[in-house]
């Protein structure tokens, strides 16, 4: 805004008359020169690029024909019996020459590559130093402008006014500090940067001119040594030759002047000016009287020289004399030194190099006196002509005039003149209208003419023979001058490009007013591609956006191309020309035009840039989805195009992530994902390389944040890429942990294969990645599924990985119930072969306590027996779940296997549930019809919200979780089944009191509604005031979210939940208390004559399922006594804490004499108690968050009941009411744990 601020005033000022400041004028003449320098600068190092690729290109194409016709000439040459070995040893040397050419391309790469270094940094920096500058300047101007403006409003006498020029003084200070340390930044970095391009070439090129002039010596002498080869050969009397050479005896008329016949020629097509019109021009004019004589003219070497085979061995040592004398005398021009630099040609750079090596070797100059001998001797026996002195430079112009970078439109001349190939009939020429007085007119149209050929034997010029489209100049510049477009031998071709010519070319220049040769050309070469344009499509190919107020070229705005459909908007937009897609929007053309390919204005859009589609956006259009016959849509065809700043404009302007590409199925009820607002403001979020890929922006997540945004976004969680991959896919290949749980908690189907069968778990494999490979086996991934070649995941694993590594991946495998390979796979190691035995190595064992695996044992086998006698009276199943914070996840872990095992959900196989802490958080959850994996997913992501910042952590986000969980609105009594018991702490009393949270009347309660009475309330407080306690809301009114907000609302970790403690402060097994309230409870019903609800209270089986056994470790200091030294202090302050930590264990624990004094419990009753609690290899905090350390605590939970299967097998049985044998227990030993088969 503020250049167009400037710009705009300068122009009143100019329209007013009013002039510019002179001293600001004059002080930036200096800083104006380095700006213009620093333009040429970039500027010459652009075009240098592109020189470089278009001789690059050319010496290619070059070295490939010469090695085509040499190999021409050797094949030629074994077929023939007389010229034989001459075609064989020419076909050489031309090969050789096209091998030598290629080593020019060394330093001409490293040329490139300096170039665009140079480019890259230098240049873009010094624009970003100039743009600061401009500003600065722009900001100091304005300040001036300012202070004059204040300065003719100060009253000296009256001050007033002059608090608002001390202001303009003060910012002109400023900004003119700014502005100078600015100016001489660029100025020095001007200087420095012409320094630093003009060492780059003096240091490149210089390699390069060794490289080319030692590839001339090498070929030069290889020529030479083959033409004299050919000097002994007799001549052949060519008559063609004898009918040249007959005639008035002058050498010069031998020469034949056609030019399709010389060797050297120029890529311009000029006819020859007839003598009349000669005399005619030189009569009316005085333009060519600078130009010189026939006499001093030099001749091109022609064919027939070239091949003149009676030219001695004394003849030949005076062409090297004479070719050597001439290279020593070249100079390269570098033409004026105030040339404009737009006109830079590299090779101008080689002024000043030395040439001398050049002459070393076979073609150093020979001393005069055997140059004097060898001319004198051979004088006057020269059977032949031979060129003039000046002519004898043929050799080097072949060199020479083929250097792209001394000429590059001459490089194709030299093959196209040796094959005796035409010009492009494409290419339009200028010429003039006398040669084409006497061949016939076929077609006309307005100032175009199709001529037909000359008879065969009218002329003898080949050019007459083909058939020509011409185009007048305009009657204002030119009377004789044409415009040659298109040429060829058959009349059908040229009617056909007469017809798209005629239509076209002749309003393109009414309406653009400009008629020239690069003009025709492009418009020509454009026609050639695209003939069924209009001129709306031509006008917007060219950019040339203020055409469009043309009325010819406005009727053609909305016209689609016939061949293609695509409208003048589509080819603007493909162009990337803003300005042109501005200025026919601004025409309300119209953008829900769709082309052949079912491609819309985004499909064209999707690869050019942002600012385009961001126009296009605000359009409103409705085509921002849609797909092609390809089956993408515009977002794919960004996402193939590798253009990560379009996906954004896209996903910015609505484009809908959840489309699949090629048209996939998709659920009918699936949500749009429009997640543009998101992915503007979290770019650097997003992984840009794996947009190419396509998918969604899932699929290029970095982090677990971005990925739950997206999700929340209605982003499709299992949506496939190009490659047929989920963002688990690629999250697992990028070995990024914490977004792979994010996925799997967020409910990533972990069983979809990619285009080669592969799921995520062979992924994971085959990167040997530990972590990700233990989440996905916790998470349910199936260990059997087989890939497109029939391998499982086991049969992946990379065996050229270290020992440790493999035996690590191995053992992950196997120790969870991985299979080995059927007989029929072949390709199997030790690991996987069917016979083999070898299933990695384990981990080290576990520091563990004294067991009392026989007596428990023991214990159960009697409660079996013993219950198994009375069966019948016993009908009540409990589940105990113990408290550990986020270790609830191995209890989730333990269920899942547990309910694999059994066949259907946990929910239904327990009448009674009971649980501690975490243990009742889940139990309330399963009461409320959550999943067991839907529980998993949920600790996942409850850890992240619930234990975020420092403890203690803010109850707030813990309870949202709850709500959103368990209902904000739903009380214990409306879970019926089964029957709950939450473990409380209330701590608003002393001693603290046990609580339970149920699902139905208290013992107490019953006996009180039985007795139509009311238990007294508790009291409490000092003897001089006693204050009465109220009693828990009864389950009526207790809401269930609460109920988890106490039961979890552990010291240290959260606030106490109004006068509730977690309860596992007093039974963090809840194991005990239950068998307590339920003793309670069958008396209740007893007494009350409610026989049938007491049977339910007798139990036929206890299963109790701890968070993990903690390695063992000693404690070196644990005593507490009076200090006598600093030593001694040291001690008790770490006896203290060893003390502190032992009674919070004792007051918490859940393991050790609390298991066995249920289990011993459990055995009087004659109910069969089961103990779960896998043996972890760390310890594990409540508040864990880090996702290797929670996947291998679940891995580990996974492969304890896995070990013990049988245990878990008895547990089914009984639940079940079948015997052992009879299950089914294909589902677990299979490694299936998804939850799905129920």
């Amino acid at each position: 805004m503020q250049h167009q601020y400037w710009v705009t005033k300068k122009t009143v000022l100019k329209k007013l008359g009013t002039k510019e400041d002179e001293c600001i004028v004059a002080s930036d003449a200096e800083l104006d020169a380095k700006l213009e320098l620093f333009r040429s600068i970039s500027d010459s190092c652009l075009q240098l690029q592109r020189i470089l690729d278009q001789y690059q290109e050319r010496v290619c194409i070059l070295a490939q024909e010469e090695n085509s016709l040499g190999k021409f000439l050797k094949d030629a040459g074994k077929s023939s019996e007389a010229s034989g070995k001459h075609m064989v040893s020419a076909g050489k040397a031309i090969s050789y020459s096209g091998q030598q050419r290629l080593s020019v391309r060394s330093p001409l790469l490293r040329l490139y590559h300096e170039v665009e270094t140079f480019r890259c940094r230098a240049i873009k920096d010094m624009r970003a130093t100039v743009s600061a500058m401009e500003k600065a300047r722009i900001e100091y101007r304005a300040a001036l402008s300012w202070m004059k403006s204040t300065s003719a409003q100060l009253d000296p006498d009256t001050g007033r006014g002059l608090d608002n020029f001390r202001k303009a003084q003060r910012q002109v200070r400023e900004s003119k500090k700014v502005f100078d340390k600015l100016t001489l930044d660029v100025l020095q970095k001007i200087d420095l940067l012409a320094a630093a391009r003009c060492n780059m070439f003096s240091h490149v090129l210089s390699t390069y001119q060794n490289s080319f002039l030692n590839f001339s010596t090498k070929v030069a002498q290889t020529l030479l040594a083959t033409s004299e080869s050919m000097s002994a050969a007799p001549q052949y009397e060519f008559s063609i030759l004898k009918s040249l050479q007959e005639g008035d005896g002058n050498q010069e008329d031998s020469v034949p002047k056609d030019k399709d016949q010389m060797l050297f020629y120029q890529d311009e097509y000029k006819d020859e000016v007839p003598e009349e019109a000669k005399n005619e021009n030189v009569n009316t004019n005085n333009e060519n009287e600078n130009q010189p004589s026939d006499e001093n003219k030099v001749e091109p070497i022609t064919s027939d020289e070239l091949i003149n085979t009676n030219v001695t061995n004394e003849n030949t040592i005076v062409d090297v004399q004479n070719i050597s004398s001439d290279l020593a005398g070249i100079r390269l021009d570098c033409g004026d030194a105030s040339a404009n630099y737009g006109s830079f040609m590299p090779s101008q750079l080689l002024q000043d190099l030395a040439t001398a090596n050049f002459l070393d070797g076979p073609l150093a100059p020979m001393n005069s006196n055997d140059i004097k001998n060898a001319t004198d001797s051979k004088t006057e026996t020269k059977s032949t002509t031979l060129p003039k002195k000046d002519d004898k430079a043929a050799w080097f112009k072949l060199f020479a005039e083929l250097d792209p970078l001394a000429n590059p439109d001459n490089l194709p001349g030299f093959f196209r003149g040796l094959l005796g190939t035409e010009e492009v009939p494409t290419k339009v020429l200028e010429v003039r209208s006398d040669n084409y007085v006497s061949r016939p007119i076929h077609y006309r149209e307005d100032s175009m003419l199709l001529y037909g050929p000359k008879n065969s034997s009218e002329t003898k010029n080949a050019k007459e023979k083909y058939y020509e489209i011409v185009l007048h100049k305009p009657f204002t510049e030119s009377l004789y001058h044409m415009y040659s477009l298109f040429r060829s031998e058959t009349l059908e071709s040229s009617e056909e490009k007469f017809i798209v010519f005629k239509e076209r070319i002749p309003l393109y220049i009414k309406v653009t007013k400009e008629c020239s040769v690069p003009t025709l050309q492009k418009l020509c070469d454009t026609l050639t591609k695209h003939p069924s344009w209009s001129i709306a499509h031509l006008v917007a190919h060219f950019g040339l956006y203020e055409l469009f107020n043309d009325p010819d070229v406005q009727k053609h705005l909305d016209e689609p191309d016939p061949d293609v459909g695509a409208t003048p908007l589509m080819v603007a937009v493909k162009t990337g020309n803003l300005r042109m897609v501005q200025s026919l929007l601004s025409l309300n053309c119209s953008l829900d035009v769709i082309d052949r390919e079912g491609n819309t204005v985004f499909h064209y859009a999707a690869a050019s840039n942002k600012e385009i589609i961001n126009v296009l956006a605000n359009k409103k259009a409705t085509s921002l989805n849609i797909y092609n016959k390809q089956g993408y849509t515009p977002l794919h065809v960004s996402c193939l195009a590798n253009a990560p700043d379009c996906v954004r404009a896209l996903l910015l302007a609505g484009a809908d992530v959840n489309l699949s590409a090629a048209k996939r199925s998709q659920p009918s009820h699936a949500l749009p994902g429009i997640v543009g607002d998101f992915v503007q403001d979290n770019q650097p979020k997003l992984y840009q390389q794996d947009m190419k890929y396509g998918g969604t922006p899932l699929h290029w997540a970095i982090s677990r944040e971005v990925i739950e945004a997206l999700v929340d976004k209605n982003c499709d969680i299992n949506a496939l890429n190009f490659d047929g991959r989920t963002a688990l896919h690629v999250m697992v290949m990028r070995g990024r942990l914490e977004c792979v749980i994010a996925l799997l908690s967020r409910g990533a189907e972990h069983s979809i294969g990619d285009k080669e069968g592969n799921t995520p778990l062979h992924l994971a494999v085959k990167q040997t990645n530990v972590s990700i490979v233990q989440a996905l086996i916790v998470f349910g991934a199936d260990l059997e599924a087989k890939n497109n070649e029939g391998y499982t995941a086991r049969h992946v694993v990379p065996i050229e990985m270290s020992n440790s590594a493999y035996d690590k991946i191995l053992y992950i495998l196997h120790a969870v119930g991985a299979k080995r390979c059927p007989t029929d796979v072949a390709g199997c190691r030790a690991g996987c072969a069917p016979r083999e035995e070898y299933n990695g190595v384990p981990p080290p064992p576990i520091p563990s306590a004294v067991t009392r695996d026989v007596i428990s044992d023991m214990l159960t086998s009697a409660a079996v027996v013993r219950s198994s006698l009375d069966d019948k009276k016993k009908q009540g199943r409990l589940l105990c779940l113990d408290g550990g914070g986020i270790r609830g996840l191995v209890l989730v872990q333990l269920l899942i296997n547990l309910e694999a095992a059994i066949g259907k959900p946990i929910i239904d196989c327990f009448d009674w549930m009971a649980g501690t802490s975490t243990g009742g958080i889940l139990a309330l959850a399963l009461a409320s019809g959550k999943t067991l994996r839907e529980c998993q997913q949920l600790y996942f992501r409850m850890k992240e919200f619930a234990f975020a910042g420092m403890r203690p952590y803010p109850s707030e986000p813990l309870e949202t979780i709850l709500k959103d969980c368990l209902g904000t609105e739903t009380v214990m009594a409306d879970l019926s089944h089964p029957k709950l018991m939450i473990l409380a702490v209330l701590a608003d009393r002393k001693p603290v009191d046990l609580h339970i949270f149920r699902n139905y009347q208290s013992p107490q309660e019953i006996l009180d509604e039985y007795n139509g009475a009311k238990s007294p309330q508790g009291s409490g407080g000092e003897s001089s005031a006693v204050v009465s306690l109220a009693p828990p809301p009864p389950p009526a009114e207790q809401l269930v979210w609460q109920a988890a907000r106490a039961t979890g609302a552990a010291p240290s970790y959260f606030r106490a939940s109004g006068r509730y403690l977690d309860g596992g402060l007093m039974g963090n097994n809840p194991t005990l208390d239950v068998l307590t309230e339920l003793t309670e409870l069958r008396m209740a019903y007893e007494g009350t004559g409610q026989h049938e609800e007491a049977e339910k209270t007798n139990l036929k089986i206890v299963v109790s399922c701890g968070t993990g056994l903690i390695p063992v470790t000693k404690i070196k200091d644990y005593d507490v006594f009076k200090p006598e030294s600093l030593w001694d202090t040291a001690r008790l302050a770490w006896g203290l804490t060893a003390i502190g930590n032992l009674l919070v264990d004792q007051a918490t624990q859940c393991d050790g004499r609390v298991v066995e004094r249920a289990r011993a419990w459990c055995a009087c009753a004659g109910v069969p108690y089961y103990r779960f609690s896998p043996r972890m290899s760390a310890d594990v905090a409540m508040d864990e968050r880090a996702d290797d350390r929670l996947v291998t605590m679940l891995w580990e939970a996974h492969a304890y009941m896995r070990a013990h299967r049988d245990r878990l097998l008895e547990v089914a049985a009984i639940l079940t009411n079948v015997k052992k044998s009879e299950i089914d227990s294909n589902m677990y030993t299979s490694g299936k744990f998804n939850g799905k088969k129920m």
